[in-house]
């Protein structure tokens, strides 16, 4: 019986199911949208977003869905036992979840409309943050500041920061997320502005809606990060093996 054991890496290949989570189900997912919306039957426009108003279709309803299994995550995550530093983040990323979902949706107002039978009505003054002239390009400038700053940026040099800083720092693979970010929007502005492909025309002034999807998604995925269950499931595997040459000294393999 040998009384030395080593662990060796099982590589830092990136697995398809990395691939898939990543950039694969968010790229296809969109473009699937984009597709039905732009070039679809008018039944498929209207179930990617209705003309009666867009709040009420797919597109925003799996930007919901996304964002309430994101806060879902987070809490799930919580740990006492973690740092504060990572219990700080995973509390952030639940305020955000509740607080975008309840922008998403105009507090409510938006079911209240539809029941009072004043769907797709504009109101006279702003109902939230990010559809007020004011708020609006301060928040997405902040934002997508701070997502590339650390999905983008940050993740190449996670080496060189303190270890509790490290730990919420997202993967590499995250910016291939980003990447997405940046693409689908375009794809879906060029259709619509550049191409005039413009599908029922509920979308004309919220072509973002498009983006804000894979924003979601990417913050989704982020908060996947946080919990200790999935980035275990991502971690490369571990194998013990057996080295007679130095028994009792336990040394990292190469």
């Amino acid at each position: 019986m040998y009384n030395h054991t080593a662990l060796q890496l099982q590589g830092n290949k990136v697995s398809i199911r990395q691939h898939l989570i990543y950039w694969i189900l968010p790229l296809t997912v969109n473009l699937l949208f984009i597709g039905m919306y732009f070039f679809g039957t008018p039944a498929m426009e209207s179930f990617v977003s209705p003309q009666l108003h867009h709040e009420y279709g797919a597109l925003e309803m799996i930007s919901l869905l996304i964002l309430i299994a994101a806060g879902i995550v987070a809490i799930k995550s919580l740990d006492r036992n973690d740092s504060w530093l990572l219990q700080t983040a995973r509390l952030s990323c639940i305020a955000f979840a509740a607080f975008v979902f309840l922008e998403e949706q105009d507090y409510g107002m938006n079911y209240i409309d539809f029941f009072n039978h004043e769907a797709g009505r504009v109101p006279d003054s702003p109902r939230t943050f990010h559809n007020s002239s004011y708020y609006a390009p301060i928040l997405k400038t902040t934002l997508y500041s701070g997502v590339v700053l650390l999905c983008g940026i940050l993740p190449f040099f996670v080496k060189y920061l303190p270890k509790q800083i490290a730990e919420i720092i997202p993967s590499k693979m995250m910016v291939t997320t980003i990447i997405c970010l940046f693409i689908i929007p375009q794809i879906a502005f060029n259709l619509n502005y550049q191409f005039h492909f413009t599908g029922n025309k509920s979308l004309d002034n919220n072509i973002s809606e498009f983006d804000e999807s894979v924003l979601y998604y990417l913050f989704f995925v982020y908060t996947l990060e946080l919990n200790p269950v999935f980035k275990s499931y991502f971690k490369a595997r571990m194998k013990v093996i057996v080295d007679e040459s130095s028994p009792g000294v336990l040394t990292k393999a190469k």
